[in-house]
């Protein structure tokens, strides 16, 4: 375990929560990514593993704890601003269509880390986040793909930190079911850029929405922040092509978001589970950069399961379009314990 532990305090260093919840979840994590044989529980029960976190705590509490002081909390949005902002958006949205629209998407991003040295792909819930925040953060990998309230995953972009993409990613590309609806894009360090949200829209999700022969508007739900890039300024570019975009304040963003109950609360709290599930089953591991493409287009596809998603956009007031619904949700989300929240959590895997 010392490796293990070793670990654990560079990834607190860089952003990694220090409650026993976080801290235990990312060492099953750690095991189950480097497990060859069948999984195991890396503690033989809970008691035995709040032993460990609190031996762990008291080991290294002057670090930890000059971490917990370093952390920057998001302030939440209070009642009032909620009503106002879901006021705004149904004024917005009534102007723009003439009535409540029923073609509804949700724009959502993924980051990964991926290893210089070993080209390893890995997700951490304690990512150093955009270098907007964290400039010295390391490489990323990112996807930025849609989820329609009908269940289907549309086109999505994978940008990898590269000047130029190699032949062996573009190759994978084409090998997975559905790949031909995906494009590939380079940053300088993985991040997505306000030039990378723009190329998907314009030039990759309107013409799937024709070729699909779509009606027009649609709506496109998104966090207000892309790589921590405002996505504000691109909506007068996106209306003029038919699609409204739909900010979501990012205090608020995690909770209405149907991808991440649906599938980033797996992928960052059970991120070895998945990664060892689809590796025994395409005899591939570990996870390189050339095995990501059909690893997370398959991972998405076989988790948007249409009749879930449908009842979550109803769910969250965002298809049908329902400011009431949508405010009376986040209010009792944000009341509920952490025992409920715990849950709630645990009915999204």
């Amino acid at each position: 375990m010392a490796v293990v532990e070793a670990l654990l305090l560079q990834l607190v260093d860089v952003g990694l929560p220090t409650k026993e919840s976080f801290i235990t979840h990312t060492v099953k994590q750690l095991l189950y990514a480097r497990t060859a044989t069948a999984l195991t529980a890396p503690f033989c029960c809970t008691g035995r593993e709040k032993r460990w976190y609190q031996e762990f705590y008291t080991t290294h509490s002057q670090r930890l704890q000059a971490r917990e002081a370093a952390r920057e909390a998001y302030p939440g949005l209070n009642r009032d601003e909620v009503r106002d902002w879901l006021m705004r958006l149904k004024g917005e949205m009534v102007n723009f269509y003439g009535v409540p629209p029923q073609r509804t998407y949700y724009m959502h991003e993924l980051n990964f880390y991926l290893d210089k040295e070993t080209r390893e792909v890995k997700y951490h819930r304690m990512f150093p986040g955009p270098p907007v925040k964290s400039p010295g953060s390391k490489d990323a990998i990112s996807v930025l793909f849609t989820l329609g309230a009908d269940g289907e995953v549309g086109p999505g972009m994978i940008i990898f930190p590269r000047m130029v993409i190699p032949e062996r990613l573009f190759e994978s590309l084409r090998q997975v079911p559905g790949g031909k609806e995906w494009v590939l894009g380079s940053s300088a360090n993985g991040w997505l850029t306000g030039d990378c949200v723009l190329e998907f829209v314009s030039d990759v999700f309107v013409p799937w929405l024709r070729k699909r022969a779509i009606r027009f508007p649609a709506a496109l739900f998104s966090s207000e922040c892309i790589s921590g890039v405002s996505v504000a300024p691109a909506a007068a570019h996106f209306m003029a092509q038919g699609v409204q975009l739909i900010p979501v304040p990012r205090e608020v963003a995690g909770v209405l978001s149907p991808v991440e109950w649906m599938m980033g609360y797996r992928l960052r709290w059970h991120w070895g589970r998945v990664v060892k599930e689809w590796s025994d089953g395409h005899d591939v591991k570990p996870l390189l950069e050339e095995h990501f493409a059909p690893f997370i287009i398959s991972y998405l596809t076989n988790k948007a399961v249409p009749t879930k998603v449908t009842e979550k956009f109803a769910k969250f007031g965002i298809c049908p379009f329902d400011p009431q619904a949508m405010f009376h949700f986040l209010l009792k989300y944000h009341a509920m314990s952490k025992a409920e929240k715990t849950r709630m959590l645990n009915e999204r895997v």
